[in-house]
């Protein structure tokens, strides 16, 4: 049997089609796997939220801890109060502390005008260094015959003590009651402002007045300084020559010095607060009635509007 005749060449490519094929196809790189634009955006947004989203949460922190640091100093300052409110009182009188006090009531209203060098020089042992010499001054000789410590008690944190004194002044003596504003810390004492007449205290009452403080922006408005300076000096004489209820209409937690003193004159007046409620501080001299005895002292009023007047909310002294 025969067998047909097979051509190899048109069955298998020559040596010189596979080399031209081969240079066709050229040589074959791997695809990379890399981050198209699009994914490398939306990686970079994740990245770029969660830091906005962890910086929000600190700073929500931070506001969260300061806001409790700040309770928890208003917390402290009040207890810090009523433990010094507790401290102190008639129920709790400290020797020393009247001993104290009693020097200084004797050096303060004894007054002679050819010992007054030395009798400010002892002054400056008692009171705070920033007390002026010429606001412990006084008008005439006087000697102080009697002296009784009322109480002690605080006005707005403040120790306050209160003395019932009898003080002779040309030959004629006077009662008067005053209070002393001073603090304390552990054994040492200091005045802390000028003593001041007051109503007697009532030690069945709650006594909410604060210390003098001047500060605030001056009211330039013509109109409302002239109306409450008008208020501030009609209220003063009002206080002076009235009773406690006398004055309920014209304050809150009224008081009056029921004619005991007169007013000589109000200076260095300074209005704050807004016209609506303007706040005054000024310096006062009374005199205590009939005779020849005055009295320096400051004053803080914040006021009311009320129709075309005013009404005191609080009534400060120092």
């Amino acid at each position: 049997m025969k067998f047909p005749k097979l051509k190899l060449s048109k069955v298998l490519p020559t040596s010189t089609e596979f080399e031209r094929k081969k240079k066709d196809r050229g040589l074959s790189m791997p695809k990379a796997h890399g981050l198209s634009v699009r994914q490398f955006r939306i990686f970079f947004t994740i990245i770029l939220g969660s830091l906005f989203l962890f910086f929000v949460f600190i700073l929500i922190r931070s506001n969260a801890v300061l806001s409790n640091n700040q309770k928890l100093q208003t917390i402290n300052r009040k207890l810090e109060q009523k433990l010094d409110e507790a401290s102190v009182g008639s129920t709790n009188y400290n020797p020393l502390v009247g001993q104290w006090l009693g020097k200084f009531i004797n050096t303060y209203y004894n007054y002679s005008q050819d010992k007054s060098d030395e009798r400010v020089q002892n002054l400056k042992s008692f009171v705070a260094t920033n007390l002026q010499a010429t606001d412990m001054s006084m008008a005439t000789n006087q000697s102080l015959k009697e002296a009784k410590l009322n109480g002690l008690f605080t006005v707005d944190g403040i120790k306050t003590a209160q003395f019932s004194l009898k003080v002779e002044s040309d030959g004629k003596p006077s009662n008067m009651i005053v209070n002393v504003p001073f603090a304390q810390k552990n054994e040492k004492l200091t005045v802390v402002g000028l003593p001041y007449l007051a109503p007697e205290v009532d030690s069945m009452g709650h006594v909410d007045k604060a210390r003098f403080q001047g500060d605030g922006k001056v009211l330039s408005d013509g109109k409302v300084v002239d109306a409450v300076t008008k208020f501030t000096k009609a209220f003063m004489q009002k206080y002076v020559s009235s009773s406690k209820n006398d004055m309920s209409l014209l304050m809150d937690n009224p008081s009056g010095l029921n004619g005991s003193a007169d007013l000589i004159g109000i200076d260095n007046m300074r209005i704050t607060g807004r016209p609506d409620k303007p706040v005054v501080t000024a310096n006062v001299t009374l005199q205590v009635h009939d005779t020849g005895i005055k009295q320096k002292q400051s004053l803080r009023l914040e006021l009311k509007k009320q129709s075309d007047t005013y009404f005191v909310t609080k009534f400060n002294q120092a």
